[in-house]
């Protein structure tokens, strides 16, 4: 097969500059906490990688797994079921729910022996406040609202140009 000069050039150069300036390194594997479980909920945390750019966009799942051999059912006092809260030094930077309306409603909650269910939610980088968060080590927490509340064990995730 024969490729026309100016082809081949072009890939020669793009390669060179490839080379000298090589792409920068990101994870992108998950990371995820140990399993909790209370009362045969078993709980585990997941962010999208461990390290994120300022701005980037941090997307955050809470499983939940009904490890018991019977149904689990549970009332909540309201219509949410769920949260994920941002610390830094033991002070609440973001909560998913802050400014989020719920019905008052009584909620029903039930999963099947083995039954899974997931919450998906993304932290943009924003504290409570509406202001970007400056860089360092931030706590993330999963939380199913039952009464008392089960949360998940911990993700230290760091932010860092």
């Amino acid at each position: 097969m024969h490729f026309p000069r100016t082809f081949v050039n072009l890939l020669l150069i793009t390669l060179l500059i490839g080379c000298i300036h090589p792409a920068e390194e990101t994870t992108t594997e998950q990371i995820r906490t140990e399993p909790k479980t209370i009362n045969d909920l078993e709980l585990v945390l997941k962010a999208s990688k461990a390290s994120y750019k300022p701005g980037e966009s941090i997307t955050l799942e809470l499983i939940v797994t009904n490890k018991g051999n019977e149904a689990f059912k549970e009332t909540f006092r309201s219509a949410q079921l769920y949260d994920f809260v941002v610390e830094k030094d033991e002070k609440e930077i973001w909560r998913w729910s802050h400014d989020r309306m719920f019905a008052m409603m009584l909620t029903e909650f039930a999963l099947e022996p083995q039954e899974s269910v997931t919450y998906k939610e993304t932290w943009d980088q924003k504290g409570d406040d509406g202001n970007f968060v400056e860089s360092g080590k931030y706590n993330l927490v999963g939380i199913l609202k039952t009464h008392p509340e089960t949360h998940s064990f911990l993700i230290v995730i760091e932010i860092r140009d």
